[in-house]
């Protein structure tokens, strides 16, 4: 896969998560029986339905020929009620790898999120995310060594067998509440029984990690 297709990929990805978190069930690279009538022969990227408006997603870079693309496609949508065009801009921003992190660093990390737990519980989930992604590009550094949407990334543990079945549950279940803090909704409610499971699982992690590095 080129850098170009890959980058795509990802930004599709992130983007399915996000309307996934939306209520929306997302299907990419749908068959042509998913679509109306007039659509068939678009040829989407994914679509997103599950509740109104459809969504008719494209990835797309500026330049006239996917401008073209772009004309084309609203003007099809127009005749498929209920269904919206959701383009995802692609300017070809170009990640640097990231440095994978020491397993000594992760250690001093976790232990300043149980420090930082004592006083701000919210602040601790956000670093236990942090942290996450630290661990997982010390596990894995091709694999993750950009940066990472939390579904894919727990996705991946899972599928490459890091975690087992009920700890991926679990980051599922508090993506959400990583995800309302990050957007600015400081109200929001965090257990501190999860932080402490949600430390538990990174230090079982770092020491899987530090037993097959040594």
């Amino acid at each position: 896969m080129t850098m170009q297709r890959e980058a795509e990929a990802d930004l599709l990805r992130f983007a399915a998560e996000e309307l996934r978190e939306s209520g929306y069930t997302v299907v990419l690279e749908p068959s042509p029986s998913s679509l109306p009538a007039m659509l068939k022969d678009l040829r989407p990227d994914g679509i997103a339905i599950g509740k109104k408006p459809f969504l008719f997603i494209e990835v797309t870079r500026e330049g006239d020929r996917d401008a073209e693309r772009i004309h084309k496609l609203q003007q099809a949508i127009r005749g498929a009620e209920d269904w919206r065009l959701h383009l995802i801009l692609n300017r070809e921003v170009r990640y640097a790898a990231l440095e994978t992190p020491r397993l000594e660093d992760i250690r001093a990390t976790l232990g300043r999120i149980r420090r930082v737990a004592d006083e701000d519980i919210g602040a601790s989930l956000l670093m236990c995310w942090a942290c996450l992604e630290a661990l997982s590009r010390a596990i894995e550094p091709r694999s993750f060594a950009r940066p990472q949407a939390p579904g894919r990334l727990v996705e991946r543990l899972a599928s490459a067998g890091h975690i087992v079945a009920s700890e991926a549950q679990f980051l599922r279940s508090m993506i959400q509440k990583r995800n309302e803090l990050v957007h600015g909704q400081l109200a929001t409610i965090v257990n501190p029984e999860q932080v402490e499971q949600f430390i538990d699982l990174l230090e079982h992690l770092l020491a899987a990690q530090r037993q097959g590095v040594h």
